[in-house]
């Protein structure tokens, strides 16, 4: 009988440390709650980044889950959504309306924007939707497995698995510090839609540091094995399912090609992004931001060559408001019937415009296609548009 009550206990003194061993982890995750998962401040008035005693940027929370949270919880707030990635990021939505709401993400793929615009779509009453392309999203579409990267769950099955990510992860030396030191500080956002940070870099003309770092840099992001047919293909299809969804209700859609530093644009093969681009345009009309255009080639409007000033970003919002933009002639809207001879006329001007980016740039390897001479004229092509210099405003603009 003694033996039997001493089984008894250490069976329940077994289950009890094992409940402990299973929950400790998930406790101690919910209590420091790094990426603010759990104590989010769900006015969203705060930045997705804090900021490191060491002078660095960190994500702060999930800034998949929180935005999507936030307006699902204010279904009358916003009717109108901008999807895009990182290259966004500084784009005053607010000029565009009242109800806007700008929804981007650090290397956001067309997978998640189909996803969140789903959501919105069947929880809000949406009105418009803008859909930024970036060439990164036609060989990037799995959603990513990193709870701080996860689209916001759509079912009870996808929260399951999305805390069972988060709840297990492993504790580090971040989670610690965060938890003993402290050494952070929560931005707080003066607004909805601007993602301010201390200290930055000037907003409209790249910092004399960014500039030696471009210069640096040989671009070299996208090779021959970059875009897959296959994944090209499925991209394509998601872009077709969207525009049709907002077809069928009634919501007004908007695309346009973002902005490509002229290292990134010209490396890539440019029958590959023809391709693209004529198969975007027999799904709908777009504003094409990569064509020949001084904001391309000055690494004055380029902090890096994949992102760009809020020059760029201000510019493309009066295109989309037809106003008079600050540097003229950026952003072309492409249709089936001048898609053709835009292309044509851009890939003569690039090959014009080569030999000079040649010349001042040393870290600069084009794809061998812009190279070969064709037979096709310069369509009456004025190149002194394209090197005209757009710098005074924004020099005024920042010295003020």
């Amino acid at each position: 009988m003694k033996n039997m009550s001493q089984y008894k206990k250490f069976i329940l003194y077994f289950f009890l440390f094992s409940c402990m061993a299973v929950f400790i982890l998930p406790i101690t995750n919910i209590y420091i709650d790094r990426y603010r998962v759990f104590n989010a401040v769900i006015n969203h008035k705060y930045d997705t980044y804090y900021w490191r005693k060491d002078g660095k940027w960190e994500f702060n929370h999930n800034d998949r889950i929180i935005p999507m949270s936030f307006l699902l919880n204010n279904k009358h707030k916003f009717d109108s959504f901008i999807f895009g990635n990182s290259k966004i990021g500084d784009m005053d939505v607010r000029q565009l309306g009242p109800t806007w709401y700008k929804l981007n993400y650090n290397s956001a793929n067309m997978t998640e924007h189909l996803h969140n615009a789903k959501l919105l779509i069947k929880n809000i009453n949406v009105k418009n939707i803008i859909l930024t392309v970036d060439l990164e999203y036609f060989y990037d579409l799995e959603l990513s497995t990193q709870y701080k990267k996860s689209v916001y769950p759509s079912n009870t099955l996808a929260w399951f698995y999305f805390y069972r990510k988060y709840l297990f992860k492993r504790i580090d030396t971040k989670d610690i510090n965060f938890l003993f030191h402290k050494d952070y500080n929560i931005v707080q956002k003066t607004d909805y839609f601007i993602r301010t940070k201390s200290n930055d870099n000037r907003l409209f003309i790249a910092s004399n540091s960014h500039l030696k770092h471009v210069n640096k840099l040989t671009g070299l992001r996208y090779k021959e094995t970059t875009f897959v047919d296959n994944k090209i293909s499925k991209t394509l299809s998601m872009i077709k399912e969207l525009k049709f969804i907002c077809k069928q209700k009634g919501i007004n859609f908007t695309m346009l090609f973002v902005p490509f530093h002229y290292k990134n644009m010209l490396q890539a093969n440019p029958n590959v992004i023809n391709h693209i681009k004529k198969e975007l345009v027999s799904i709908d009309s777009f504003y094409d931001f990569t064509l020949p255009h001084n904001y391309l080639v000055n690494n004055a409007f380029w902090r890096e060559t994949f992102h760009y000033t809020k020059a760029l970003n201000d510019d493309i919002i009066r295109k989309l408001k037809h106003e008079d933009e600050i540097c003229p002639k950026f952003g072309t809207l492409l249709t089936p019937k001048n898609i053709d001879l835009k292309l044509k006329e851009s890939f003569s001007l690039y090959q014009e415009i080569l030999p000079s980016l040649l010349q001042k740039d040393q870290q600069f390897f084009p794809h061998p296609l812009f190279k070969k001479k064709t037979n096709t004229p310069i369509l009456s092509i004025n190149s002194d548009k394209i090197r005209k210099n757009c710098l005074n405003y924004y020099l005024v603009k920042e010295n003020k």
